[in-house]
């Protein structure tokens, strides 16, 4: 953009000396003539032009930087959503999906991961309860279909860094 705009005032500049250096030139031996052309309305005229093709660039450079900051935006939002919805169903699978690179994606990839190995964590302490469990068969069934439910919910066992892959 500031390249843009550089370039932009550069050539602008060039137009203006162009059309105003011939306003002058129009009206430079023009002592004894009747004015009958205001030199201060045609170098007005000269300048709004200039700067009416000035704004309408930027406004147009302005649309599409805004165009291509909602897609990045976009991206990075629908990115963050699918990996919500999906620890939100406790589906802690590694995501290909996601379609760009970013700080708050990162973190929520860590996070993901370290939920995951957490609750990987609490299922092999739960899957080593029932030994623990009181003498009594009834209860000890009771006990052990509780678990066995919260086994169920928590999500299936993979390979977490740091524990043997």
């Amino acid at each position: 953009m500031v390249t843009m705009e550089v370039i932009l005032s550069v050539i602008a500049l060039f137009a203006l000396y162009s059309a105003l250096g011939e306003a002058i030139d129009q009206n430079l031996y023009r002592i004894h003539q009747a004015e009958t052309m205001n030199l201060f309305a045609q170098l007005f005229t000269q300048g709004m032009r200039v700067l009416g093709w000035i704004l309408l660039v930027n406004f147009v450079a302005l649309l599409l930087a805004d165009r291509i900051w909602t897609f990045y935006v976009n991206c990075i939002l629908d990115s963050l959503m699918t990996l919500m919805s999906a620890s939100q169903r406790l589906d802690f699978s590694e995501k290909k999906g996601i379609r760009c690179n970013h700080d708050v994606l990162a973190q929520a990839l860590a996070w993901r991961h370290s939920e995951y190995c957490r609750i990987n964590e609490l299922r092999e302490n739960i899957r080593v309860l029932p030994s623990l469990l009181p003498a009594s068969e009834k209860e000890r069934a009771a006990a052990s279909a509780g678990l066995k439910k919260v086994l169920d919910v928590l999500p299936r066992p993979s390979p977490c860094r740091g524990q043997g892959a």
